[in-house]
């Protein structure tokens, strides 16, 4: 019984809270994919701006701000026109990518110490599996990254889906 009044606390406080009351979106939208990216405040974006260039840049999101098209970051600010590019990473392909890489590197070792020791079986040829595998793994992980160029490939909106503040008397 006593365990019960701990939750009904724990409900109490958890919807007593102002932070559900506003949720705001920084949305890259794909005119050819029906999903879109989404990022949120506390989350981590790599992107290019007109004045950066070639140089992407990895920042925090600390607030967005809706009405003036902002985003706030560890550092400064930027309007959602100046950014040119948005980078994300599909993560199963980049795991694989590695797992791939892991086993042409553990062949590679393992053939090189065999070849280093002269046992039967082993011949330099061997190792071009290893290597292949290497190879292939770093092409899939460069597949890995995903590059929205915003006006042609994809379109930046910041949305605000908050619900309605309670009115204070």
């Amino acid at each position: 019984m006593r365990s019960f009044s701990w939750i009904y606390i724990l409900i109490f406080g958890f919807f007593s809270f102002d932070t559900g009351y506003s949720q705001r979106i920084l949305q890259v939208e794909d005119p050819k994919v029906v999903e879109t990216l989404r990022f949120y405040e506390g989350q981590k974006i790599t992107f290019r701006t007109k004045e950066s260039g070639k140089e992407w840049m990895t920042k925090k999101i600390k607030g967005l701000m809706v009405e003036e098209g902002v985003i706030i970051v560890e550092d400064g600010f930027y309007h959602i026109d100046q950014i040119t590019h948005v980078r994300t990473i599909l993560k199963t392909r980049q795991l694989v990518g590695s797992a791939i890489m892991t086993f042409g590197t553990a062949w590679l070792g393992y053939g090189g110490i065999a070849l280093l020791f002269s046992l039967p079986n082993v011949r330099p040829a061997d190792l071009l599996i290893g290597a292949g595998a290497v190879a292939i793994g770093y092409a899939i992980r460069l597949l890995s990254r995903r590059v929205y160029t915003i006006g042609r490939n994809g379109r930046l909106r910041l949305i605000d889906i908050s619900f309605p503040a309670p009115a204070t008397p």
